[in-house]
């Protein structure tokens, strides 16, 4: 009876919270533009599913632009080009047959939620041990930071996919092999994001954990397949608008940014030389992972951050996938130096929370992000985790995978 009775309390309070958060991101969703990221994939879904119009068509591609701009796209502007994988159409047929500003705030909750699924996940995965207030603040911090309220704000999927690939690892380590495959492959439809972290958990894998390979192929087989059947040349369409895409957006990498200082001809071998010797670095710990069954965690951090430094195209949203590492690196921290890791951990965390808005607002440029903000990220998390490795502990990891 006591049972029932707090299940039903917390039902009216549920309700309630949700229909006032619906409200207020319904409220913002009418009074703000926003959702830009997602507009091509709404007007490709809807395209597909009303007309049986491929959603890589021109046709989409124009309504897509009138859609945002309400005019054709010019020479230099964006394209509006649906470019991701067929199969991300079912992250939007659940909310198809609403209003795009009802779909939006249903989907800024849903990314809200994502992003507090990230900081719970790799804190639990990484068992860091923070007091109640620096626990509260992680998360305040993590959702109010740049890269998250962009993500949110603009509809991006990023926040999303950098959820599915920690919630993957937390279930592996959890034993729940089948929930951590269909997660993983649920996160590629942005395949810039996984293109490392992927092959890694997949050869990781073969040797101990079969039902996660099974799990992940079947999932990719399913999705894949089903894309085939709506749409056989959806790969051969997809890659020729990833082909294009340079063409006319302007979301470098950090060491694209970096090599671009120096003259052509010493950027292309800059930027291949420092790439190579990322690359390098990350198969060398990989090879702790794969032969010497350790250092796992410290592989899978190191994988996140280079995904989003060798890229020649990323963008800040993406960024929210090394949001993990921050975590590792408190909980190293944590193990180390025991209470005396949480003030720094703060500091780290409102010097990073601060100083990315405030870089945003002095190099905006009409609006649109500039390279600066391209930086804070990457660089604190690549020197925590130098920082981490020269304490040449005999085990990096902290999740015991």
């Amino acid at each position: 009876m006591k049972l029932r009775r707090k299940t039903l309390l917390l039902f009216f309070i549920f309700i309630p919270l949700v229909l006032l958060l619906f409200y207020i991101h319904y409220d913002y969703s009418q009074k703000n533009p926003g959702g830009d990221d997602s507009a091509p994939r709404w007007v490709g879904t809807q395209a597909w599913l009303n007309e049986g119009v491929s959603p890589y068509s021109i046709i989409v591609s124009d309504r897509s632009q009138i859609f945002i701009s309400g005019r054709l796209a010019k020479e230099n502007e964006d394209k509006q080009l649906f470019v991701y994988p067929f199969y991300v159409i079912i992250f939007y047929l659940p909310v198809i047959w609403l209003s795009f500003n009802i779909a939006r705030a249903i989907w800024m909750i849903l990314l809200e939620f994502s992003i507090f699924g990230i900081v719970i996940s790799s804190i639990k995965l990484y068992k860091w041990n923070p007091p109640i207030w620096l626990f509260g603040l992680s998360i305040g911090l993590s959702l109010l930071m740049y890269n998250s309220v962009r993500s949110i704000i603009l509809w991006q999927l990023a926040s999303l996919v950098a959820f599915l690939i920690i919630f993957s690892i937390w279930a592996l380590r959890e034993n729940r092999d089948v929930l951590a495959g269909v997660s993983l492959g649920l996160a590629t439809i942005k395949p810039q994001m996984i293109f490392l972290i992927l092959p890694l958990l997949f050869f990781w894998a073969i040797k101990k954990r079969m039902r996660f390979v099974v799990s992940l192929g079947t999932t990719l087989l399913i999705l894949v397949g089903f894309s085939f059947i709506f749409d056989h040349s959806w790969v051969i369409e997809m890659l020729a608008q990833i082909k294009e895409y340079p063409s006319y957006t302007i979301t470098p990498s950090v060491l694209y940014i970096f090599t671009s200082l120096f003259q052509p001809e010493i950027s292309n071998v800059l930027n291949l030389s420092i790439t190579l010797i990322l690359l390098l670095w990350l198969l060398w710990e990989w090879k702790f992972v794969f032969f010497e069954n350790k250092n796992f965690d410290y592989a899978v951090a190191l994988s996140l951050l280079i995904t989003n430094i060798i890229l020649v195209r990323t963008a800040t949203t993406n960024y929210l996938m090394m949001l993990p590492v921050f975590f590792y690196i408190f909980s190293i921290a944590e193990k180390k130096y025991g209470n005396l890791s949480f003030l720094p951990a703060l500091l780290l965390l409102l010097l990073f929370f601060a100083g990315t808005w405030i870089l945003f607002v002095l190099t905006v440029n009409n609006g649109v992000e500039t390279w600066p903000s391209y930086f804070p990220m990457p660089l604190l998390l690549f020197c925590g985790l130098i920082w981490v490795r020269f304490l040449k502990k005999d085990d990096l990891s902290l999740s015991g995978l």
